[in-house]
């Protein structure tokens, strides 16, 4: 998220106290050993990257103001259980954002 100013950034989460993180990417289904860079990062980014960078905001707003708040991150079956093939990238993403949503809790927890 870009804003002009930190005023900016505290008036767009001032009155939100639920951050929901459903975003997937759109993917080809690929080998894993024949995906793009490109492609490995456009899924990364839009599944993973957005969730962590998202949620520092709003918990950065929730701690400066000392409010009590709520982040869910929507995984997909595919971070457990794998179950499909030629979409490692999605994969990967979902399983990290499952293991950034656990370390979060960890942290956060400590100010509940």
């Amino acid at each position: 998220m870009n804003y002009r100013s930190d005023d900016e950034k505290a008036q767009a989460f001032a009155s939100i106290e639920l951050l929901v993180n459903n975003a997937g990417s759109d993917f080809t289904k690929t080998a894993f050993q024949s995906i793009e860079t490109s492609e490995w990062r456009k899924v990364q980014e839009g599944t993973l990257n957005a969730a962590f960078f998202v949620g520092c905001e709003f918990a950065h707003h929730l701690l400066i103001r000392r409010l009590n708040g709520c982040i869910v991150n929507m995984l997909s079956k595919s971070a457990i259980l794998s179950s499909s093939v030629h979409n490692a990238a999605y994969i990967a993403a979902k399983g990290g954002l499952m293991t950034l949503t656990r370390g979060m809790a960890k942290e956060l927890i400590v100010y509940a």
